[in-house]
């Protein structure tokens, strides 16, 4: 449901019952002591992959039921576990609402609350 952009990386599950996917920054950055830093992530949502799902799912498709679907779910942005103790989402929660989502170019506000840098390997978020 994923395409990417930019050179982005495609999400990746970490495991074949993960309940999310992980996402990888499109850029190698450094968050200073205190920043706040927005991330490039290098993908956007694909509403024809999403559609393709749906249908596999639903077994059929109806414009009016799909656009209901839409309606109904938005994408939400966490943090792993292992960075969270360092970083926090700049605005608490990143939520994506469906209808943003043909124009969207996912980032990432990431505020670190450290004393010192912190640099993410590449790619990883």
């Amino acid at each position: 449901m994923f395409k990417t952009i930019n050179n982005g990386k495609l999400p990746t599950r970490g495991s074949k019952y993960s309940a999310c996917v992980d996402l990888y920054a499109n850029k190698d950055v450094t968050i200073g002591a205190g920043e706040t830093v927005l991330i490039p992530l290098g993908v956007c949502i694909d509403l024809d992959k999403l559609k393709e799902s749906y249908i596999k799912i639903a077994g059929n498709y109806e414009k009016s039921v799909f656009e209901m679907f839409l309606k109904s779910h938005y994408l939400q942005l966490m943090l792993r576990s292992s960075l969270s103790k360092d970083l926090i989402i700049a605005n608490g929660v990143g939520v994506i609402d469906m209808d943003f989502i043909p124009s969207c170019k996912l980032n990432l506000a990431l505020h670190n609350r450290k004393r010192k840098g912190f640099k993410p390997k590449q790619k990883e978020l």
